[in-house]
């Protein structure tokens, strides 16, 4: 009887001398691990710890309170949070101030839809969690020093009983049971969003569940009405189960047979492959898809159903840049299905692509919507791609894919780099009209030396 020590190192226990016999409910160190609360029906003993702290006939002071003491739970160095039920009517929240020696009871700020079966703090953001006798939870702050509950938040439904068990491990997670269901709720708090958000749940007890507690992160003990104890991993109970694929908020579908599944063996995800040679990465914890700088597909050169139309090289550079229509390409794969134009650079050395990026259609005189023929050619010593038509000519950075240069007025058809000043190049239009254009400079396409000039003829 009474209270013992334990000391884990040596595998011995020691009485602590205060308690006597006297039978103990909750005990709780505090944060800083400085003081120990034990928690006795009628009051609350506190002890300074020290290595003789166990030794001593009495504590270093006895606190009263009213009612039966059903929580203690340490939320500070000098703070602990308790609860009390006094002749089976409404659960009572007070902070004990150790250095005070004082309860202050706390209350929600507002009126509650039913009384208070349940409360436990959350260690992560001032924030309570309320359980009530209606099967639901509410999370409300809790300022140091008052005595109000405020921005009280309903959470999700998930109970069908009241909520007796609250455990925060104060790493971003909370269980909740209840001693009338077989099943633990997770909860998990988004410091994005600043809330806490519904997580997974747990089952396997063969009775309803009695108690639980936290085990470190993402492990989970519980011991049910027959005593039997069951220890579970949040992250495997949830790849255990049957993954819906998700792709945010609506489920995941493929557009060709999926290949093979690839498991990572310690990153908990998996790559799905189709038919058509695209990779789906995705999350075996949850099924949701993760993205590839923000597409969810990923795939090597130009989308399925590209038409090649064109291609550029720079020997000297390693460059090659290959333009698509995306006409007949699958639409589902693109991050615009708007687009009817598709780029790739690719290094000529090791046949890495580089950069994928596509372009919408452009209207032919502002008016007539029309597919207009796409021709690329490197210049700038393989820096610039232009982008040349009948009715346009666009100058775009290979690396940034940030546009550089776009006239309207005169239509190319390729261009020619001079091989001894990379800075200029030559514009040739189908019709065999050329023009010079200096890179970097926009002003010299306005130069009518560079515009209206004649070819040498070949009879001299």
């Amino acid at each position: 009887s009474g209270v013992k020590r334990w000391d884990v190192n040596q595998s011995t226990t020691q009485p602590v001398a205060a308690t006597q016999k006297r039978a103990f409910q909750y005990f709780a160190y505090s944060t800083d691990g400085k003081q120990f609360v034990g928690g006795i029906s009628g009051g609350l003993w506190l002890w300074d710890r020290d290595p003789n702290w166990f030794l001593r006939e009495e504590p270093k002071a006895r606190v009263s309170i009213r009612g039966e003491l059903t929580n203690l739970q340490s939320i500070g160095p000098q703070r602990t949070l308790l609860t009390t039920r006094f002749q089976d009517k409404e659960t009572l929240i007070g902070v004990l101030d150790h250095a005070t020696q004082t309860i202050v009871l706390v209350k929600p700020s507002q009126t509650l839809s039913a009384s208070i079966r349940s409360a436990e703090h959350t260690l992560v953001d001032d924030r309570v969690v309320l359980g009530l006798s209606n099967n639901a939870l509410m999370v409300g702050k809790l300022v140091p020093g008052e005595s109000t509950i405020t921005d009280l938040v309903e959470l999700a439904d998930k109970h069908r009983a009241p909520v007796t068990h609250i455990v925060s491990n104060g790493i971003n997670q909370l269980i909740t049971s209840s001693v009338s269901e077989p099943v633990a709720h997770v909860w998990h708090y988004d410091a994005e969003l600043q809330a806490w958000e519904y997580d997974t749940y747990l089952t396997g007890t063969p009775k309803n569940i009695e108690g639980v507690g936290l085990l470190g992160e993402d492990r989970v003990l519980a011991v049910d009405a027959g005593g039997t104890a069951i220890v579970w991993n949040v992250e495997r109970q949830k790849q255990r189960r049957r993954l819906q694929r998700m792709d945010g908020n609506r489920p995941a579908e493929y557009n060709a047979p999926v290949l093979a599944v690839i498991a990572g063996p310690s990153d908990g995800r998996a790559l799905a492959i189709d038919s058509n040679g695209v990779i789906d990465l995705w999350s075996l914890t949850n099924g949701q898809t993760e993205r590839f700088e923000g597409n969810r597909w990923s795939y090597i050169g130009h989308t399925p159903g590209a038409e090649l139309v064109n291609s550029a090289i720079d020997v000297e550079h390693a460059v090659v840049v290959t333009a698509a229509s995306l006409k007949n390409a699958r639409k589902e794969y693109l991050v615009d299905p708007t687009h009817t134009w598709e780029f790739c650079s690719w290094d000529t050395q090791s046949g890495a692509m580089r950069r994928r990026w596509s372009a919408p259609n452009r209207e032919v005189d502002g008016s007539r919507q029309e597919l207009i023929e796409q021709r690329v050619s490197l210049v700038d010593s393989g820096r610039q791609v232009l982008f040349a038509s009948d009715s346009e000519t666009r100058l775009v950075d290979l690396a940034s894919g940030q546009q550089t240069f776009e006239r309207s007025d005169f239509g190319s058809y390729f261009a020619v780099p001079n091989p001894r000043n990379a800075a200029w190049m030559m514009l040739v239009k189908r019709s065999g009209a050329v023009r010079l254009l200096e890179v970097g400079n926009a002003s010299s396409w306005d130069d009518p030396a560079l515009r209206n000039f004649k070819l040498a003829d070949t009879r001299d």
